[in-house]
């Protein structure tokens, strides 16, 4: 496998990195890096994954001897109408198209995608794959250990997982938890994540003190099964979303999921013991977390189950032949 990248040119066991140019500027950037790439003959019996319209629309021009594949992680052109509704307009009427007629199969990862190019391009050929994780690294890690690891003893942890981006709403997350505070005051609020929002919550932290508000910044994903198995509640307080893994990766680990009802995610939260789909209104997020706090300490051991159980449906062992399916599909 090649990622198509910038920068330097790696390799590893599994795939290498092929560099379209040193250095690029945002997405159009990378785009038309892509576009002058592809002006060079694909590797023979190639298949191309395009994660986006405009990647799949700057790689049309392989596609007249090698497949494409796009997958969409949610379409472009309504959140592009908010932000800048005229290169909306020329997104909408030359590069989606452009992109989906590039593609010999596209690949929706939710209901929202599913539905927006199944309305739009009926006869293109579309079938929904939900993002996968790997549940033998995401796995439950002693409850006591890795709470000694995070430095928690008594405390009631809530975590928030992500970029700390307006669309990802973290501070609605520090809404809920000053929520929470008011009937649990031994409640904690941990945040994993950077962004461009990361101010906000440090003055949320300076404000009610570095211990009851602990920003981590970004965490390896080696060390995230052991902070998710710390945690009493994982925090999804976005506005957008597709199909989060972090919520997959929190209930493989054995904690429940709190979240606005965004992408798919009522989907996966349908058994209480996962945790709860709310409304966007913060009060009564932490309403629902208060009433969940004392089920969970004395349930926990037995949810874990129960949550591991609805990991294992999104496994890369369930998820991957879907798409390797597809492929061979596309592959003809």
């Amino acid at each position: 496998m090649e990622f198509l990248g910038v920068g330097s040119p790696a390799s590893g066991p599994a795939f290498d990195v092929v560099p379209v140019a040193p250095r690029v500027s945002g997405e159009i950037g990378f785009a038309r890096a892509l576009r002058r790439f592809t002006r060079r003959p694909p590797p023979n019996n190639s298949i191309i994954i395009a994660n986006s319209e405009l990647h799949a629309w700057a790689a049309r021009r392989w596609t007249a001897t090698v497949p494409l594949v796009f997958v969409s992680h949610g379409p472009t052109y309504p959140t592009l109408t908010v932000r800048r509704p005229f290169i909306a307009l020329l997104f909408r009427r030359v590069i989606e198209p452009g992109a989906v007629q590039a593609a010999r199969r596209i690949i929706a990862i939710d209901r929202h995608a599913e539905r927006y190019f199944r309305g739009i391009y009926p006869n293109a050929s579309l079938q929904r794959i939900p993002l996968a994780i790997d549940t033998e690294h995401f796995a439950p890690v002693d409850r006591r250990e890795a709470r000694t690891q995070w430095g928690l003893s008594g405390e009631f942890a809530l975590l928030f997982v992500g970029r700390l981006a307006p669309e990802k709403n973290p501070e609605r997350a520090v809404s809920v938890y000053r929520g929470v505070l008011r009937s649990i005051p031994e409640a904690v609020l941990i945040v994993a994540g950077t962004g461009s929002l990361r101010a906000i919550l440090e003055n949320a932290a300076e404000e009610l003190g570095p211990t009851r508000i602990r920003l981590l910044g970004d965490v390896p994903r080696s060390a995230l099964p052991s902070l998710y198995s710390a945690a009493d509640g994982l925090l999804l307080t976005s506005d957008i979303e597709q199909f989060p893994t972090v919520m997959l990766e929190s209930l493989a680990c054995g904690t429940p999921v709190f979240s606005t009802d965004v992408g798919d995610v009522s989907l996966v939260l349908t058994d209480p013991a996962t945790g709860a789909v709310c409304p966007p209104d913060p009060d009564l997020i932490a309403r629902r977390i208060i009433q969940y706090a004392p089920e969970e300490r004395g349930q926990r051991a037995n949810r874990v189950l129960v949550r591991r159980k609805v990991s294992k449906e999104y496994d890369w062992s369930a998820i991957g032949p879907r798409i390797e399916r597809v492929l061979r599909e596309a592959a003809g």
